[in-house]
This record gives C-alpha cells, structure tokens and sequence, in this order.
C-alpha cells in the first residue's frame, strides 16, 4: 500500500533566510542516487546490523569506497548487546573519510574513547535529545553534535543553542521514527494466525491516520505526518538539517531539497504532500513530569 500524490508547477515567491547563516542540508537517502544531488552538503547512511531507522544501510567496504564529497554521517545507532561488541569495534577502527557516527548506546563512546578516531561523534537517542544539560554532560565525554528529537519546541531548540556548544543537527522534513521493538511484532502476527504476505511497508491506522510500520531487524513504526518545519527555518539557528526520503520517491524528494536549498517555494510542498504537519515544533509535548519544589 503507496500513498500517491498529485503535483503540478506553480508560481512562487516565498523566501527564508536560515537563521544560522552556514547551517548545511543532510539527507536520509533512500539510494546511492541520491547522495549526489548538487544541493547537499551531505547524507547519513547505516552500517546493517548496527543501526535502526536509517532508509540505506551499506557495509563498511562500501562506505569507505564511496566517491563523493559530501560529509558522511554513519549511523551505528542501535541498543548494542554483548556480542554486538567486537564487530562494532571493527567497524569503528574501519571507518574511513567520514564527518560522524550517530550513536544511541553508551558503549560507541567507550570504544570511541579507546579507538580515538578522527571522526566526530554525534549523541542520537532520538526521543532523548531534548536539552542543554545533557548535551553539555556528553560534551564533556568528547561527544561533540547532537542530534536533536524531533518531539521537542522550536522554542526549546532555540534554549537547547543558547546554552551549549554542541554543534547541533535538526531534522526538518520527512516522516520522524516514533517506536522501535527488537521483537518482530507484523512478523509474529502474521505467522500466529498464519496469514501470508510479503510486502516491505504495512500501516497502522488509528483515528483515521495510517501509521508507517516497517518489520526488518526491527519493528519500527514512524509518524502519520510528514513533518514540515520550512517555516521555523528564520529562527532555526542550528549546524545541520535533515531532510528524509523515507517514503518519498526520488523525484519529489529532489524537489523538496531543491527547495530547501533555495529557501523558496514552500508552497510547493503543500501541493505534493497533503499529509504536512510541524509536528512538536509550535506544540508543547503533551505528557512532561512537573517537579513539586
């Protein structure tokens, strides 16, 4: 089940300067196509079997043999567990000619710490990237970028720049990862009531919107909405951006980082997605724990 969408060219005029004035444009490619856009200054991509919600996932040969010269951001970003621990340092003393590797487990930083390689780390625990404090605790540890949740403000981004010298990645565009479950949850499903079906993507509806859901290593399952964050880009004073293809073909995605790029035309997006939303950034988290002082 795909969802299609209507496009047609339309006249714009809209204009947004960036409000950090070298912020640069990453991609989750879907493709090794798509690393090649002239308007990127670069893409995040996984090592398989060490990373979650990444679109394109490639071996440490192929990594390291890529001929670009975009910044390479590698993802080995999942729950590490015990025998996990000696690949991961392979791959870790392997990596070649790239700017950072995301991490979500504690122990890339320890090996990191031992390794001492010269790419940067980037703190990326999705859902608990949400403050300065933390951020300055992992800066401490030689962790120099974070990439930040997609649940938090605008507002709570801008406090999050104030006060720490982190360099900071904001996703801005594209479906945003919601759950990850190592047990394979469609997989089991299908098999206890004995139901056969091969498809790559499945949805979950819930009050009438579909939810991504997709079995691999994992079950993950991502956001009903695209989430369009073109208009908070004036006050977005971060280093980086992401935009994601999940789910997007590569002609529109071309046109949303072309768009991106140029600053203009955000009308156009609205044409092609009818599912836009700007998720937390004008919205408050619903559940926060209040402190009774």
């Amino acid at each position: 089940m795909l969802f299609v969408f209507a496009f047609k060219s339309i006249f714009c005029y809209n204009v947004v300067d960036f409000g950090g004035e070298n912020v640069k444009l990453l991609i989750i490619p879907n493709n090794l196509n798509q690393i090649e856009d002239p308007n990127i200054d670069g893409f995040i991509v996984g090592v398989k079997g060490l990373c979650v919600n990444v679109n394109l996932e490639l071996s440490v040969a192929e990594i390291n043999n890529l001929n670009t010269s975009k910044e390479i951001f590698v993802a080995l970003n999942k729950n590490i567990h015990n025998a996990d621990l000696e690949y991961l340092e392979e791959v870790m003393r392997s990596l070649k000619n790239i700017k950072g590797v995301l991490y979500y487990d504690a122990a890339v930083v320890s090996l990191y710490q031992k390794i001492n390689p010269s790419y940067a780390l980037v703190w990326s625990q999705e859902h608990l990237v949400t403050n300065s404090v933390t951020c300055n605790y992992w800066l401490s540890k030689g962790v120099k970028m974070a990439y930040l949740s997609g649940d938090i403000t605008l507002d709570e981004i801008i406090k999050i720049r104030e006060n720490t010298r982190m360099q900071l990645i904001a996703p801005i565009f594209g479906y945003l990862p919601m759950f990850v479950s190592k047990r394979h949850l469609v997989k089991n499903y299908l098999e206890c009531f004995n139901i056969k079906d091969n498809s790559n993507i499945y949805y979950l509806k819930k009050d009438d919107n579909l939810y991504p859901l997709l079995d691999k290593d994992d079950t993950s399952v991502f956001s009903a909405h695209i989430l369009n964050g073109f208009d908070a880009l004036e006050h977005l004073d971060v280093d980086y951006i992401t935009l994601n293809a999940f789910l997007i073909d590569d002609d529109k995605f071309k046109e949303i980082v072309r768009i991106f790029k140029e600053r203009k035309c955000p009308e156009k997006l609205k044409e092609m997605f009818p599912n836009l939303d700007t998720g937390f950034l004008y919205k408050e988290t619903i559940y926060r724990v209040k402190r009774n002082d």
